[in-house]
């Protein structure tokens, strides 16, 4: 298998209530995006908790369908980075390292009113964020920044005028018992439950169009067909736009990447690209490889559209995830870490079928198997030629993606 694929690393610590049943998780990154030090580690940390978490593993697997809780920085706040996340069952942290009290109560409303819950992390009694208490939902109060005793007065103070308290960092039973009966009602620590690692797979890379894609966005008037190609034209960036829309929308909506631009907007692809921009942090992959899945995947998606057939994009995911397997065959374990639907993932795990015979037009053509096209076209009811015109015109598409910008002779699609 080629190696293109990095491990999602992510761990969660559940929130408890007063009878130990769990209530929630905090969502932890655990790469080396903060050992690094750097002056943007935390908003690294949070784009890459937000994509590997809820993107590439999902909330079922990340969260099993319950609240999640997300540590963001004043800075991603006030840029409005997350405001195009589903909202549903996400609590974002408000963190200690405050620059801008004022400004961040506009902000904080913004958040509310898009639909998102809010919790003050790491509060002690003098914290000047207890001005925010209106906004919030949840106050997390810490047990070991302060004196246990004012800590524990902190609770009873915020419980008694009828705030959710939360109390975090417990570390023994008395300290727990303690806390509950001071009037928090969650509670989390090393005494009730370590973080646990998750582990999942992405594909990996980074990506030379990152820097374009930045560029393209800063226009006032975005360029979707050049967005369009920036996407198609890289793994890792299609990867994550699929998973995007998979997310948001649902597959069945949405049959073109362009299709998904337009249906996403200008404010959340501005906010998205940066996101998933600043989250790859990853090794790059050979650009062979990736020529090579851009490649397949535009063979697969113009054949689809010269059939008249929809399904497009599934299409293309098609021919872009092949490139992960021996000629395109993945193990379902594998498969099931995809962004792709039942027809596609069938395909990919090498079950006859449409898509298996659609697939089988670029491995075919890579391996000169003309007996095997041949067949394969037949079924899709096309003739030689037109495979073959095809597939040239998408070598001709993917050989000049990182070179220039493709031109209409070279990409049929442009010329719709």
């Amino acid at each position: 298998m080629h190696t293109l694929l990095t491990e999602v690393q992510i761990a969660r610590q559940p929130i408890l209530t007063s009878d130990l049943r769990t209530a929630g998780w905090e969502l932890l990154h655990r790469g080396a995006a903060l050992a690094a030090g750097t002056a943007d580690a935390g908003s690294i940390a949070t784009a890459q908790v937000l994509v590997d978490g809820l993107m590439d593993l999902g909330r079922q697997l990340s969260s099993d369908d319950e609240t999640v809780y997300i540590n963001v920085p004043e800075q991603m706040l006030h840029q409005g980075v997350v405001l195009d996340l589903p909202t549903e069952g996400i609590v974002l942290e408000v963190l200690e390292d405050l620059e801008d009290l004022p400004g961040l109560r506009a902000v904080l409303e913004r958040h509310r009113r898009a639909g998102f819950r809010l919790a003050l992390d790491d509060v002690v009694p003098d914290d000047p964020r207890l001005a925010l208490l209106d906004l919030v939902e949840v106050v997390k109060v810490d047990l070991l920044a302060v004196p246990e005793a004012e800590a524990l007065q902190l609770i009873r103070r915020l419980s008694g005028q009828g705030h959710c308290v939360l109390a975090e960092k417990i570390e023994t039973s008395e300290a727990f018992e303690r806390s509950i009966a001071a009037g928090a009602t969650l509670a989390q620590g090393y005494f009730l439950a370590r973080p646990e690692g998750l582990q999942g797979f992405r594909t990996s890379g980074i990506s030379t169009n990152h820097v374009e894609l930045l560029r393209a966005v800063r226009s006032d008037e975005l360029d979707l067909r050049e967005l369009e190609r920036l996407i198609r034209s890289d793994l890792s960036v299609s990867d994550r736009f699929l998973r995007l829309v998979h997310a948001t929308m649902g597959w069945r909506n949405i049959d073109s990447v362009h299709h998904g631009l337009v249906m996403l907007g200008d404010r959340a692809i501005k906010q998205w690209v940066s996101l998933l921009a600043i989250s790859s942090m990853v090794v790059g992959a050979p650009p062979e490889l990736l020529r090579m899945a851009a490649l397949r995947a535009h063979t697969c998606e113009t054949i689809q559209r010269l059939r008249g057939r929809d399904g497009h994009l599934e299409a293309f995911s098609l021919g872009m995830f092949s490139i992960l397997g021996d000629d395109g065959r993945l193990p379902p374990t594998l498969v099931e870490q995809l962004p792709v639907t039942d027809e596609v993932a069938a395909a990919l795990c090498g079950e006859p079928g449409e898509y298996l015979d659609l697939l089988s037009i670029p491995l075919a053509t890579e391996a000169a198997d003309w007996d095997r096209r041949m067949v394969a076209a037949s079924r899709l009811g096309l003739t030689s030629d037109t495979v073959e015109s095809v597939y040239r015109n998408a070598l001709a598409w993917s050989r000049s993606l990182g070179r220039s910008h493709p031109t209409r002779a070279q990409d049929p699609d442009l010329t719709a």
